[in-house]
């Protein structure tokens, strides 16, 4: 009862970085932890990605990982959501992505297919800048409702939280808890200085 609560209260707006990344190391010790086992290229290759998106856009990394965990359980070759309208490890649909302009990775929208955009959303380097894009631009026009709108869109009008937007700040919490577990353990195992 009291992780649904705890949901409730700070469900809403995204988590920025404070001006603070953690360590791609730490950031992939943390992944390895989590349930859905990926091989170390898989996890460095997406703790890079959301380590990058995170600094450009101003969004905790282990924030855009929680969403990306959530919708897909970090595996690079999921297959299209939502009937297939949503793509990559963001689920994010096409028409969600032109929003923000696919984060500047297309210079000449009108002359792409539907195959080129949803390249860029299956790449996980191109989707996170495109999640982190996103998230920061909900942030700033819906504020506390910014997870609601990007699960769900405004059909969801009224609503506190969805499963998904649950999901998302309780993957997010694990990962923060995972993060700092691993930087502990990290300065406890370093070689100590000459005594």
């Amino acid at each position: 009862m009291l992780p649904i609560l705890i949901s409730f209260i700070i469900a809403g707006q995204p988590p920025t970085t404070k001006g603070e990344l953690p360590d791609i190391e730490e950031i992939e010790a943390a992944m390895a932890q989590m349930p859905a086992k990926r091989d170390y290229k898989t996890r460095m290759t997406l703790a890079g990605a959301v380590l990058e998106a995170g600094a450009a856009y101003d969004v905790d990394p282990l924030w855009l990982l929680a969403v990306a965990y959530a919708e897909s359980r970090w595996n690079i070759n999921i297959k299209p959501g939502d009937k297939g309208r949503s793509f990559g490890i963001f689920q994010i649909q096409i028409n969600t992505a032109k929003a923000v302009d696919f984060a500047g990775f297309l210079e000449d929208k009108a002359s792409y297919k539907r195959k080129a955009f949803v390249s860029l959303l299956e790449d996980p380097w191109c989707a996170a800048r495109i999640a982190g894009a996103l998230w920061n631009r909900l942030r700033r026009k819906y504020k506390k409702r910014a997870d609601i709108i990007y699960n769900c869109g405004f059909r969801c009008k009224g609503m506190k939280s969805t499963p998904a937007t649950r999901a998302y700040w309780k993957y997010y919490r694990k990962l923060k808890r995972l993060t700092q577990q691993s930087q502990v353990f990290s300065c406890c195992t370093s070689p100590s200085v000459a005594r």
